[in-house]
């Protein structure tokens, strides 16, 4: 119950940074979404969207100015991450299509099971993504390690915030909501907040 506690604060501190920031998170938001029409452009500006969101936990905004930096100062590995994402992608959509279509007696439980995975790997890169930015080494391996490592070390801290961006990212796939609401720079706040929960928990274990 306490990491359950621990991911709603979270949550609620990260409402608030955002609200107080409203206009600069709107224009960043304005900004992600229009660099990802590119398709190519999706990664460096949700990289660009973490980066004035780190800012802004640390009571600097930066806004637009900041998301620019962002982009431009991690393009190298945003792009690698989004291939390695963009392949993710194909691979569930794929398998998710032909079992949804097999006559296969197995078929609705395996269609079952990689909703379940999709859903993982989505929640996993998301707590990872603020792991890259909140570590000393800007490294996507150890972003990666450290994103497995609080996935399963703390499930609970991370299942509402992260269960909170995947609906934020499909209501905004389906309503087209980030424009209005600013939601790509609202994810990135709970998701840095939730490993910064998760590293001051640790950090406090250790010294008791």
């Amino acid at each position: 119950m306490t990491d359950i506690r621990r991911g709603l604060q979270a949550i609620g501190k990260a409402f608030s940074l955002w609200w107080q920031d409203w206009s600069n998170q709107e224009l960043v938001s304005l900004a992600f979404i229009l660099l990802s029409l590119t398709v190519l452009g999706f990664a460096p500006a949700l990289f660009g969207v973490f980066h004035q969101a780190l800012d802004l936990t640390r009571g600097i905004r930066t806004g637009i100015a900041g998301w620019w930096e962002g982009v431009k100062l991690y393009l190298k590995d945003s792009l690698l991450w989004g291939l390695l994402n963009l392949i993710a992608l194909a691979i569930f959509a794929f398998t998710l299509w032909f079992y949804a279509n097999s006559s296969f007696s197995l078929a609705p439980y395996l269609v079952i099971l990689i909703s379940v995975l999709a859903l993982s790997w989505f929640v996993w890169q998301f707590i990872s993504l603020a792991c890259y930015f909140l570590q000393a080494e800007r490294s996507l391996k150890l972003a990666w390690k450290n994103g497995f490592a609080v996935l399963f070390t703390e499930p609970l801290l991370v299942l509402l915030p992260g269960l909170l961006a995947f609906s934020l990212m499909l209501l905004s796939v389906r309503f087209f909501i980030p424009l209005m609401i600013g939601s790509p720079a609202l994810m990135s706040l709970i998701a840095l907040l939730c490993v910064q929960s998760y590293t001051k928990a640790s950090n406090t274990s250790e010294n008791t």
